[in-house]
């Protein structure tokens, strides 16, 4: 069922549909206008609120290596891990702690998976080996700082860029 000037179309079969009908717009319409009126406007309303719902889900993408890449180097992970991920970015050698090369998924300590890299960047990394004075100086007890701002989308996005870099071969 169309609802015009909305760009909505209802395509779903409800169990009352007979089964001979196979146009699903003339089938759901011979079934709504057979309904009372009261429940024949609840049917209309919960399905317009349910497109209004699934095209607010479908407005943003699932996360992409494309988007990862994107927020990879506008949120400062190049500025230590390098634009290739490596490990060489500008600042890595002023840290206590050399930035992963995130080409070897045998040097991530949390796991190399989707999951585990996004749950990475939302918690950080505790600098366990420095000792109370550095931390002191440096203002924060992490070796890798956590990503809270990002949205679990956009972590997921991040991980899939770091994974892809993953594939490539690494030269000793």
């Amino acid at each position: 069922m169309e609802f015009p000037n909305t760009g909505l179309v209802i395509v779903a079969f409800p169990p009352c549909v007979p089964r001979a009908e196979t146009n699903p717009s003339v089938a759901i319409t011979n079934v709504i206008g057979r309904m009372r009126p009261l429940l024949r406007i609840r049917l209309l309303a919960a399905a317009v609120g349910s497109a209004i719902i699934a095209l607010s889900a479908c407005g943003r993408a699932g996360p992409s290596v494309t988007e990862g890449r994107s927020l990879y180097l506008s949120n400062g992970c190049g500025s230590c891990h390098g634009l290739s991920g490596s490990g060489d970015g500008p600042v890595a050698n002023t840290l206590r702690v050399r930035p992963t090369d995130l080409r070897q998924p045998a040097l991530f300590s949390r796991g190399s998976g989707e999951e585990a890299i996004a749950k990475t960047l939302a918690e950080g990394i505790l600098d366990t080996g420095a000792n109370a004075e550095e931390l002191h100086l440096t203002h924060h007890e992490l070796s890798m700082p956590k990503f809270a701002h990002l949205s679990n989308s956009e972590r997921h996005s991040i991980a899939l860029y770091v994974r892809s870099l993953q594939t490539k071969e690494v030269q000793p």
